[in-house]
């Protein structure tokens, strides 16, 4: 299987393709970036949040962060204890990544409980929102496919 090296690469190669390609067709630069961002949030939204061990990128972000990554592990123990590693819920493109957003929406929405306002992203930022995942949901399929090409 790809390390998680070459998974992270691969997200900033597909962010720069994606800024490149949505730029050359359709002339926005706004939603080339969000689409790109999604991408490299995919180094950190990574399937292999579902591993009950440091994924290579955990590893960076807690010593990126000097410990303030731990913060991030906590969040992300109970949905590893959940879903087995290299389960279609956390691996299969789309859906994987759909799951892994449910469950920050979980976590969003507890200050709701506690009587916290939230307020959705206005309309004229949803485009930008919505290009966003694509670029999480295209870094989920590059990850999926190196899975796949280095397991075979």
């Amino acid at each position: 299987m790809a390390s998680g090296k070459v998974r992270a690469a691969c997200s900033v190669a597909l962010a720069a393709i994606s800024f490149g390609a949505i730029l050359g067709s359709i002339g926005d630069a706004g939603i080339g970036a969000a689409c790109a961002a999604g991408c490299l949030a995919g180094i950190f939204l990574t399937p292999d949040l579902d591993q009950q061990g440091w994924s290579h990128s955990e590893n960076v972000l807690v010593k990126a962060t000097f410990g303030i990554g731990y913060l991030w592990l906590l969040l992300w123990y109970p949905y590893a204890k959940l879903i087995p590693h290299r389960s279609p819920l956390s691996h299969f493109p789309v859906l994987g990544t759909a799951i892994r957003l449910f469950y920050l929406g979980i976590f969003a929405a507890i200050p709701a409980y506690f009587g916290f306002r939230l307020a959705a992203p206005s309309p004229e930022l949803w485009p930008f929102v919505l290009w966003g995942i694509f670029g999480l949901a295209l870094s989920d399929l590059g990850h999926f496919v190196f899975d796949l090409r280095w397991k075979l």
